[in-house]
């Protein structure tokens, strides 16, 4: 299971149809997992700007009506579906909505095209279990002080169904369909991650779990 070679000289720690969260074991030893996964801040401030580039947009558009090639669209789209120059009103008022509707949507479906190929949409956390060191986003942690992993659900879920509650209508799920995943660590309990969604945060809950059980086991038998 653990002799697989890949890319720059590391094996994968997990069998291959196992693919997430992608967990690697590296030529000294060490244990890394490098998982991406949607985060609830992340994705409500990224809904917030699609809506802000989708009202963008249609300004565009509207201020724009006379020049570039919405003229274009609109004597084609009426010739597609009408077949002449001489179309009602009704025919041109759904012309112009289709062509509207169909920038917006190349506007919005561009944008977050964008945010995914520069990796904007996702959380990330990146995790190395050394021999004595747990490197964590680039912090260390002694070994020795780690007592595993928890999840819990996001503490800003209950405010967002108050909130809900108190506006009488159903608003979009963010942090109620949150978990945080914390790292207990001697006395203090330090969250590492954000999930959006139970069944990832369950997964990589228990990678983490697996893998610090391993060490300690490794660590008992040395011992």
């Amino acid at each position: 299971m653990l002799s697989l070679r890949l890319l720059g000289g590391q094996s994968k720690a997990e069998p291959r149809h196992d693919a997430w969260p992608p967990t690697w074991q590296l030529p000294s030893g060490a244990i890394r997992v490098d998982a991406s996964f949607k985060e609830p801040g992340r994705q409500k401030l990224i809904s917030k700007a699609t809506k802000a580039v989708a009202f963008l947009g249609l300004v565009a558009i509207v201020l724009g009506q006379e020049h570039w090639f919405w003229p274009e669209l609109i004597y084609i789209d009426l010739n597609v579906a009408a077949g002449s120059d001489e179309s009602p009103i009704s025919e041109r008022a759904a012309a112009w909505l289709l062509v509207v509707l169909t920038c917006v949507g190349t506007f919005v479906g561009t944008f977050r095209l964008l945010l995914a190929a520069l990796g904007i949409d996702q959380g990330r956390i990146l995790l190395q279990f050394n021999k004595d060191l747990l490197l964590i986003n680039g912090r260390s942690f002694e070994q020795k002080a780690v007592r595993g992993f928890e999840l819990e659900p996001h503490l800003l879920g209950k405010f967002e169904g108050h909130s809900e509650r108190q506006l009488g209508q159903t608003t979009s799920l963010y942090y109620r369909n949150a978990y945080t995943i914390n790292l207990c660590y001697a006395e203090r309990r330090i969250e590492i991650a954000h999930v959006l969604g139970l069944q990832p945060a369950t997964r990589l809950l228990m990678r983490l779990q697996e893998l610090h059980a391993r060490r300690s086991n490794m660590k008992s038998i040395r011992g």
